[in-house]
């Protein structure tokens, strides 16, 4: 699934294609142009992993707006457990 995740302490947003393979949760974070690949057991784990860059704040941000939407798509019946 492509996501573009945004924090409140960052001036820009970042688009992550966030994907299930057989268990295990791949992210490709899109920053400043670079391609940074996330990998873990959890969505959540594979998305910090991939945007380990920024700042810690930055990065929690992120992570709220991931949860905010999978339970947007949840409630659609769309995707498993982040």
């Amino acid at each position: 699934m492509l996501l573009r995740l945004t924090s409140d302490s960052l001036p820009f947003w970042v688009n992550v294609d966030l994907r299930d393979y057989n268990g295990r949760w791949v992210a490709v974070a899109d920053l400043a142009g670079e391609r940074e690949l996330g990998l873990g057991v959890f969505a959540r784990e594979a998305v910090l992993d991939a945007v380990a860059a920024l700042r810690r704040e930055d990065r929690e941000g992120l992570v709220v707006d991931l949860a905010r939407k999978l339970r947007a798509q949840n409630d659609d019946g769309a995707q498993p457990h982040p």
